[in-house]
């Protein structure tokens, strides 16, 4: 799959598993604005999951 740009990272590759997901993230903070930013592989699995349960709610209701 191609490369996703989310801020501060990005997602060169993944595979959607059963029960879980493969993939290879690129930590790309730079700058002043890089101090709020997600800057570890559990801060950005932990973004990742609230997104995807937020549009998931989202989707069932």
């Amino acid at each position: 799959m191609p490369a996703t740009q989310v801020r501060h990272a990005t997602m060169h590759e993944f595979v959607i598993m059963p029960n879980h997901i493969h993939g290879i993230i690129a930590i790309t903070t730079v700058g002043a604005d890089s101090i709020s930013a997600p800057s570890s592989i559990p801060e950005i699995m932990q973004s990742f999951k609230r997104h995807t349960t937020i549009e998931y709610i989202k989707m069932v209701k």
